[in-house]
């Protein structure tokens, strides 16, 4: 095994559920996609609850070939550390479950087992609406973990594994399409088995910018949750409710393309509420790229403030009104980055247009 450390992507699903219920398996599974145990009928709720309880004493006695015969996840992950899960004590491991009362249990035992056996760095996660009872929610949850991925995986300094062995089959498509852009290696286990395949990060690039620049304030729009009309390829889209987003695959190439779009220059106001003083542009673009693409997300959270009620302002944006007067006309300020020659961008409101007048360094 290699020394640097790894971030373990795991899906995981119910099998150490249905693995021990035995008789009552197809309960388990006809209640699969309850969002909590609420929503289950009295009875059987009982029932799977006794299930539940079963599950949770057998694991939390077990050894660990004990656990393998229960879990996929556990079976897998012990092959991955060749027999031995102590040689993931430094490794950061992130359980992916459905958003279901039986995903979160099953995911809270695969925890708990591999914390005791081992594994110290343990965390669930989900997504609102990962579950299989609804189309529209489920590839909207798809959409939130690509940005999840985006957001959280270390781009450098660790080894990042997709482990596709649990979870439902829905998934795991997904998450094969992210692991050629996120994962150093996909880790899978044959079924019945305790060999592991592993499969290499293979020279894949997204080969979509002409594209997204065609439709890029569009699609930057719809990335913030905000409302827009213009023409957007159908494969990018995703209607709910009659409002439109962005789908899972929208999400997925608008995050691989939107660091290199960013960088180029400072691209058009996306929203009717601000608009950018000839100045302004003219400062920016003599900026060098990995500044111009701050100066690009802050325009994105300026928008959102702008435009979405509850007025988001997160401290990267910092959207505030000057004490004092050092630009006039300007009236406000905003953050452009923190880091180096912390610098702020100055602007006036014209009727309920910000005016984005100049850049200056942090007074």
């Amino acid at each position: 095994m290699m020394d640097r450390p790894r971030f373990v992507l795991n899906l995981c699903g119910t099998s150490l559920l249905t693995n021990v219920a035995g008789e009552l398996r197809p309960l388990v599974n006809k209640h699969a996609n309850a969002p909590d145990a609420a929503r289950v009928p009295d009875d059987d709720r009982g029932k799977i609850q006794r299930v539940i309880d079963e599950v949770s004493r057998k694991v939390g006695e077990s050894g660990l070939a004990e656990a393998r015969k229960m879990s996929a996840e556990i079976n897998s992950l012990a092959a991955f550390y060749e027999g031995d899960l102590g040689k993931g004590r430094a490794d950061q491991h992130y359980l992916v479950h459905t958003d279901t009362w039986l995903g979160r249990e099953a995911a809270g035992c695969v925890k708990d087992t591999l914390v005791r056996l081992g594994v110290a760095g343990v965390q669930l996660v989900s997504f609102g609406g990962l579950r299989t009872d609804s189309m529209e929610n489920f590839r909207a949850a798809l959409g939130e973990m690509a940005r999840w991925c985006e957001v959280n995986i270390p781009r450098e300094g660790v080894h990042v594994v997709f482990n596709l062995t649990g979870g439902f089959k829905s998934v795991q498509g997904f998450m094969q399409t992210l692991g050629l852009f996120y994962a150093h290696e996909r880790i899978y286990l044959f079924e019945g088995s305790n060999e592991l395949l592993r499969i290499p990060r293979l020279p894949v690039r997204m080969n979509a910018t002409e594209e997204v620049r065609r439709h890029l304030n569009g699609i930057r729009r719809l990335a913030l949750g905000l409302p827009t009309d213009d023409e957007i390829p159908d494969l990018y889209l995703l209607e709910i409710g009659g409002e439109r987003a962005l789908s899972e695959w929208g999400e997925l190439v608008w995050q691989q393309e939107k660091p290199g779009l960013y960088r180029e220059r400072l691209w058009s106001e996306i929203s009717p509420r601000y608009r950018f003083s000839p100045r302004f542009r003219e400062q920016v673009e003599a900026l060098p790229a990995d500044r111009k693409a701050e100066v690009n997300q802050r325009m994105d959270e300026l928008a959102a403030n702008l435009e979405q009620p509850g007025r988001p302002n997160p401290k990267s944006l910092n959207f505030k009104a000057l004490q004092g007067n050092p630009y006039p006309p300007c009236t406000h300020e905003l953050r452009a980055w923190s880091d180096g020659n912390a610098s702020r961008i100055f602007g006036f409101f014209e009727g309920d247009v910000f005016v984005l007048d100049r850049l200056e360094k942090h007074l």
